[in-house]
């Protein structure tokens, strides 16, 4: 990446307002900015990507992406680290969004809002958010795959499963020691790692999918 690393490890730097026409951040572009609170994205921006790293162990406090709609990529570890990251707020779009691995592991997030447009919640996505409790998706969630150790290391208690009717795969570990109370697959799953959901203690009600055959 070109313009890669370019504000990494600025200690005094406390906001960024975006440039409207840029695509793509580049990989730690604004990476261990401990003083890094806040960074804006102006309407009608253009970010397509966040890349890997970019905002590695900063001092963001929430994330708006409200007017990046065009957003498809958070690469993998982009927020990670980010301990007092409180608040992800998302664009309501119907895109196509990847978020990849690590993406927002180690942060402090309490609850998610996923729009309908995430296809994807890479390996480790939000691990260890220990705050985590709530994942709220939308009714039409185009949302396809689940990784392995997603949400492990969470106090994730609600996550409505029957609104992902698109979902496919859920990797090992996903949801491994969480508090999540209802498990009902919809029929489009058709994997579902070892381990996916060991150790919920708080399940009351679980429904297998008709598509898992073994």
């Amino acid at each position: 990446d070109a313009n890669a690393s370019v504000f990494y490890d600025c200690a005094s730097l406390k906001k960024v307002t975006l440039p409207g026409k840029v695509a793509d951040l580049q990989a730690h572009v604004f990476a261990e900015c401990p003083a890094l609170t806040t960074v804006i994205f102006p309407k009608g921006c253009e970010t397509t990507r966040i890349a890997y790293y970019a905002f590695l162990n900063s001092g963001l406090t929430s994330i708006d992406f409200t007017n990046a709609k065009g957003l498809a990529i958070i690469d993998h570890d982009a927020f990670n680290g980010c301990s007092n990251l409180a608040t992800i707020k998302f664009a309501d779009t119907k895109n196509n969004l990847e978020i990849l691995d690590y993406a927002f592991a180690n942060t402090a997030v309490e609850t998610v809002d996923l729009p309908s447009g995430v296809i994807t919640l890479g390996a480790y996505a939000f691990y260890n958010v220990a705050n985590l409790r709530a994942v709220n998706l939308e009714t039409d969630s185009n949302l396809q795959t689940i990784g392995a150790y997603a949400f492990n290391g969470t106090a994730l208690a609600s996550i409505d499963f029957s609104k992902a009717a698109m979902l496919e795969e859920i990797g090992e570990y996903a949801f491994c020691e969480t508090a999540i109370g209802k498990i009902v697959l919809a029929d489009a799953v058709t994997s579902v790692g070892n381990y996916a959901f060991y150790g919920c203690a708080n399940v009351t009600e679980f429904k297998l999918s008709s598509g898992i055959s073994n």
